[in-house]
């Protein structure tokens, strides 16, 4: 691993700063030397112990594939390209500068009571970020706040294809794998997924967000699942978005909205009656005002 961090390019990418890890992957800071005065990058490398095992190399290019295949939209996070220097598998993504949802939400933890107009609009970020990938073909399987960034321009993005699949999917005899406080009931029980199950994702994070507390996150991981499967959720104070939130949150599919696109119509509806929408320039303002970034 140390020889592994202290790698100092992967592909034609200076790496300048590590960003984070996991225990599958580390995320660097890194720049091309060859485009003088371009971007900074995010460039995410397959965790060393991992670098032999095929079914994770295959897993890390599917991620890459997808990445790309549901790049070109304001609201995800844009992959640029991947490769492998040695045995290191790498991604090369747009570097967001913002704090993620989870750090924002930290930071300001009555944000929806505080400011609900850029709540919504941060909602919606994510909602057009998630219709977008579904029109691609692709379900992401792990939305939640840790994978929305709020970048300083007020525009929040989807970030982390890691777990992401082709819709529909049947989930019988595959590995469980995504965040088990936003998953669906049917991707707990490892049973068939599609589109309903992000739909269901974003409404724990929409109903997170307004409550200002976990929905069915218990500490252990058998507990939380135990309380995704067990369904139950506290009315919000409001209830027109109550209502909104609850639907995208009914265990069966059947019941939920048919897709994202009709979720964040309904949410618009809530928000405009009420008049709290705000524009990016809003969500900018309230990035600017803390000392929460990544």
């Amino acid at each position: 691993m140390l020889a592994f961090l202290m790698a100092d390019s992967m592909g034609p990418y200076k790496l300048v700063r590590t960003l984070g890890h996991g225990g599958t992957a580390v995320l660097y800071v890194a720049e091309d030397p060859g485009e003088p005065g371009s971007q900074p990058v995010v460039v995410k490398c397959l965790a060393p112990h991992l670098s032999r095992h095929k079914e994770a190399i295959d897993m890390f290019l599917r991620e890459a594939e997808l990445a790309l295949e549901c790049a070109g939209h304001p609201n995800v996070a844009r992959a640029i390209g991947h490769g492998q220097s040695g045995e290191t598998c790498w991604i090369a993504m747009e570097l967001i500068e913002g704090p993620t949802l989870a750090e924002l939400v930290a930071a300001r933890p009555a944000l929806a009571r505080e400011d609900p107009a850029a709540t919504f609009r941060i909602l919606l970020d994510a909602c057009a970020a998630v219709a977008h990938v579904h029109d691609c073909g692709v379900m992401h399987r792990d939305v939640n706040p840790r994978n929305l960034i709020v970048g300083i321009d007020g525009v929040t993005r989807l970030i982390d294809f890691g777990v992401a699949e082709v819709a529909p999917m049947d989930g019988v005899g595959q590995p469980n794998r995504g965040t088990w406080a936003y998953m669906s009931p049917e991707q707990v029980r490892g049973e068939r997924m599609d589109w309903r199950t992000d739909v269901f994702s974003l409404g724990v994070v929409a109903w997170e967000l307004f409550a200002g507390r976990r929905l069915f996150y218990r500490g252990a991981d058998y507990l939380t699942m135990a309380a995704v499967v067990d369904g139950t959720v506290p009315p919000l104070d409001d209830p027109a978005l109550g209502a909104v939130v609850s639907r995208a949150l009914a265990p069966p599919p059947d019941q939920r909205w048919p897709d994202v696109a009709a979720l964040a119509a309904a949410l618009r509806e809530v928000a405009e009656a009420v008049g709290e929408l705000a524009e990016s320039a809003r969500v900018a303002a309230l990035v600017a005002s803390f000392d929460c970034g990544r």
